[in-house]
C-alpha cells in the first residue's frame, strides 16, 4: 500500500510539472482531469471518503 501511494505521488506531482510546461489547452485540460483523479485516489487510499471528493 505504500508503494501504491508512493508511485500515485510521483505521478500526481509529475502530472503538474506537466501542466506547468504550458501545453496546448487540450492537453493541459486533460493533464488537470487525470492529476485531480490521481489525487481523489491518493485521498481514497489514506481512508477518506468519495463524497466530499464528488463536492
Amino acid at each position: 500500500m505504500t508503494y501504491i501511494v508512493f508511485i500515485l505521488s510521483i505521478v500526481f506531482v509529475m502530472s503538474f510539472v506537466g501542466f506547468a510546461t504550458k501545453p496546448s489547452p487540450i492537453y493541459g485540460g486533460l493533464v488537470l482531469i487525470i492529476s485531480g483523479g490521481i489525487g481523489c485516489a491518493i485521498v481514497l487510499n489514506f481512508g477518506g471518503s468519495f463524497l466530499g471528493l464528488m463536492v
